[in-house]
């Protein structure tokens, strides 16, 4: 009988938690259960071999998401993952030790990096394993790093995004190629090897760089399908995209994609056409996502240039967070010191509450951590700002937290703020940030 009384009483804690309004200041949302909190109920599972998602998604009241009223986030990129060759027992170490950092710190929310270069770091059905997990593009680690990353960010009370660079396949300068070699079952590769010259423009190339382009409907497609299959089998909190849209305004880099518009009856100049292939996307992306889950959050991190998104970019922001069933949230790189010769943090930071006011866009600030204790070479008069002063995190923390119009902030990146080597400067930032944040739960 105490058995059963027990049982009861977890369940009544569970349909209390889930029917409680989520917009509160305490820390974890009220309906959010850490994942593995009452095995045999509500455990995880995890993906079999046929990536069949378990997990009911229109079962929304039991599949709720840890999304918190303020966000206090971190982004950890593919660069901070020294994971290369880790076996799964190693990368669960690994990882746990990042997430009891993120957490202890004072941080609810990470923003972690799954696929960086049309790659990815979960059991995908459509890209190929990122070169980050082994070296090779395309090689299975014999685990799924984003199951395992989930898991314990739900265990410590964090909310995770999955970050997307949706654009980029490639990169290369005259130091680097990465990845240096792209995999076989790559879509990219796969379309430019298929003797179909049909799709001979799916790929944007720009000297040895490859890039999505956003002007082919099949494209758009892939790349979505892609986020369907992340919300779909993974209980992540939200999705996010990075701020790789167009990679040029040369005229040549989509010219087939373009004529091929005019001829069919196409009206619009190159750059709405363009700006309107982004629109599409973005939207298209948004729709796909709430059919899946409702709960889990959309958003985008632009550039904090509102000119050169829209125009050098082609991301239209301002129509994003104006208008209705684009992104939940966006959270502009605001990477400025407040000495900044161009784009001081302040009127910076003014601009896009400007544009976000009277929305329902929740606007989150992102913040140039990695800047810390480095010479700032673009930001002209006040190219050594960060270099003088170990503060220039807490003061911008500080104005995001007194102005309501802000809902939270993220810093880049995790090794800007755990580091063991830090810098004297970084290692005073970061105390003085750490006692601005109160614990995540």
């Amino acid at each position: 009988m105490k058995k059963v009384i027990t049982v009861i009483l977890i369940l009544m804690i569970f349909l209390t938690g889930c029917s409680t309004d989520m917009n509160n200041n305490s820390g974890a949302p009220s309906d959010y259960i850490p994942q593995g909190e009452y095995p045999g109920i509500f455990s995880k599972t995890y993906l079999d071999n046929s990536n069949t998602n378990t997990n009911n998604n229109n079962n929304n009241s039991a599949d709720s998401r840890c999304n918190y009223d303020y966000v206090k986030g971190i982004w950890v990129s593919y660069i901070n993952l020294g994971i290369s060759g880790m076996s799964a027992e190693e990368y669960t170490e690994y990882i746990t030790t990042m997430m009891t950092n993120i957490a202890d710190f004072g941080f609810n929310t990470v923003f972690f990096h799954v696929r960086p270069y049309g790659d990815a770091l979960y059991k995908s059905s459509i890209f190929p394993w990122s070169h980050i997990l082994s070296g090779q593009q395309g090689k299975d680690p014999g685990y799924d790093p984003l199951a395992i990353a989930v898991d314990i960010a739900h265990q410590k009370n964090l909310s995770i995004h999955a970050w997307v660079n949706p654009f980029r396949i490639q990169t290369s300068n005259e130091i680097s190629r990465v990845p240096v070699t792209l995999s076989e079952n790559n879509p990219a590769i796969k379309w430019q090897n298929d003797g179909n010259a049909d799709n001979n423009n799916y790929i944007i190339k720009i000297g040895d760089s490859w890039y999505y382009n956003p002007g082919v409907p099949e494209v758009r497609n892939l790349l979505i399908d892609g986020v369907k299959e992340i919300v779909s089998n993974y209980k992540v909190d939200g999705v996010q995209f990075d701020d790789y849209f167009y990679p040029s305004t040369d005229e040549t880099i989509d010219k087939i994609s373009y004529d091929n518009y005019i001829n069919n009856g196409g009206t619009l100049n190159l750059g709405d056409w363009r700006r309107d292939n982004i629109n599409t996307f973005v939207a298209d992306t948004y729709k796909a996502i709430k059919e899946i889950n409702p709960n889990v959050r959309f958003g985008i991190s632009p550039s904090a240039d509102i000119i050169k998104n829209r125009d050098q970019l082609y991301a239209d922001v301002s129509l994003w967070v104006k208008g209705e069933g684009y992104v939940d949230y966006i959270c502009p790189q605001i990477y400025f010191g407040f000495e900044n010769q161009t784009k001081p943090f302040e009127s910076t930071l003014r601009e896009w509450i400007n544009l976000t006011n009277g929305t329902k866009t929740l606007l989150y600030i992102g913040l140039a951590g990695y800047k810390t204790g480095e010479s700032d070479q673009f930001a002209g008069s006040g190219k050594d700002e960060w270099l003088n002063n170990s503060d220039i995190l807490a003061r911008q923390i500080n104005m995001i937290n007194g102005e309501t119009a802000v809902d939270g902030f993220a810093i880049y990146d995790y090794a800007s703020i755990f580091s063991t080597d830090a810098s004297e400067i970084r290692q005073k930032e970061r105390d003085n940030i750490k006692g601005l944040l109160k614990p995540a739960v």
